[in-house]
């Protein structure tokens, strides 16, 4: 007695059985509802987050040529002077050595 089932009959078997049905429609309800999570759920929760951060913004307005002056600043500290090294001292003059 051979208890070997070959793939073709174990196929049939689960076609033709009501487990076979039952495990489609867990698998569909599965990617049915992976679907809507995804795509409806998420967009819900979402939106509902963005309508409590509105909520949450600066109630007093800001003042744009103050913000601009700040920043220009704040970049010509990050820039640095220009120097004109023509205008320099030269600390190692004394000791340089004259050429005639």
């Amino acid at each position: 007695m051979s208890t070997k089932i070959s793939l073709s009959k174990a196929i049939k078997i689960f076609h033709s059985s009501s487990w076979g049905i039952l495990v489609i429609f867990i698998i569909l309800i599965s990617i049915l509802s992976f679907f809507l999570y995804n795509n409806i759920y998420k967009a819900i929760t979402q939106s509902e987050e963005i309508v409590v951060l509105q909520g949450q913004l600066a109630l007093e307005p800001v003042d744009i040529s103050l913000f601009r002056t700040i920043l220009g600043r704040i970049e010509n500290k990050k820039i640095g002077q220009t120097i004109n090294f023509d205008n320099l001292k030269n600390p190692f003059l004394p000791y340089a050595v004259e050429e005639d």
